[in-house]
């Protein structure tokens, strides 16, 4: 098992990765280039984003990995 961790910085902190963090995430990464690098391929889509989210949420207690969220410190949102 993993240990679920906030990581802090000055500008942005890393959260691990949430269902509560999609709309914002479906909000600021609408372009496909965002997601360029990700494995997952293009989630510019909220369904798909969603689905991704769920089929990762399970991966920390498994040993697996630690997925994150970018969050902005001000305003507060997924980016």
């Amino acid at each position: 098992m993993l240990e679920l961790v906030t990581l802090t910085g000055t500008l942005v902190r890393l959260e691990s990765l949430a269902m509560h963090h999609a709309e914002d995430l479906a909000t600021t990464t609408q372009d496909p280039q965002t997601w360029l690098y990700h494995g997952a391929g293009d989630l510019t889509d909220r369904a798909d984003l969603e689905a991704f989210i769920l089929s990762v949420q399970d991966e920390p207690e498994l040993g697996i990995g630690l997925n994150f969220a970018i969050v902005r410190q001000l305003p507060t949102e997924a980016v």
